[in-house]
């Protein structure tokens, strides 16, 4: 198989995990030589958030180091709380329809 056809492959399995788990929580796994295709991110019209925790932002930082220098810093959170998770809950859905432009509220404040 030509390295064209495997991409094709693999974007058809992408789409249709995308497509599956619309409306639920579904953890995706998407990977290519990360380095290389840092450019290729910047044409998205939307942010993107990768939450993990110090071991995971280290290894980050070591194996993708121009990702991470590009991210700046990181933002921390305290343990998970019920009360953050709660605000995460909350803000999730005005938060992405604000960053897609869908919506012009915003997303809500903690409290």
């Amino acid at each position: 198989m030509t390295p064209q056809e495997t991409n094709e492959k693999s974007l058809n399995r992408l789409i249709r995990a995308i497509r599956l788990s619309s409306g639920e929580f579904s953890l995706i796994l998407a990977f290519a030589n990360m380095n290389q295709l840092r450019k290729e991110f910047r044409g998205l019209p939307f942010p993107v958030v990768l939450w993990g925790n110090d071991p995971a932002l280290e290894r980050f930082a070591r194996v993708a180091p121009d990702f991470r220098t590009w991210a700046g810093s990181a933002t921390r959170f305290e343990s998970e709380e019920p009360e953050l998770l709660e605000a995460l809950r909350h803000n999730a859905e005005p938060l992405i329809a604000s960053a897609m432009g869908t919506d012009e509220s915003g997303p809500k404040r903690f409290g």
